[in-house]
């Protein structure tokens, strides 16, 4: 966890990604999974070293000690925004190809 509401999910190639949960109230609403911000060797163990601070450690590369520093950002939202529409035709090919001549 690196605040009360954020937390990095760190994959096993070393790909950091930040997930952060959506409250309301006592109750998680929703997860939104940011884009990846970092990649690191291969992680062994993963601790908090303090309010600030998270060592990765690797036995596959060199061990980094990440500074977590939370950052808010406005997001302009747009009025005008079109909602898209995808139109998809459902076409099954059926292979019937049981060993007969077609008639």
């Amino acid at each position: 966890m690196v605040d009360d509401k954020t937390v990095f999910l760190i994959l096993k190639d070393g790909i950091v990604y930040p997930i952060e949960f959506v409250v309301d109230g006592k109750t998680v609403s929703k997860l939104s999974m940011s884009p990846a911000i970092a990649q690191t060797t291969i992680p062994t163990v993963v601790r908090r070293v303090d309010g600030d601070h998270i060592f990765i450690g690797s036995t596959a590369g060199p061990s980094i000690l990440l500074k977590a520093t939370h950052v808010e950002q406005d997001v302009e939202e747009n009025e005008t925004a079109v909602s898209a529409a995808v139109v998809t035709e459902d076409v099954m090919t059926v292979d019937d190809d049981d060993g007969t001549p077609p008639s």
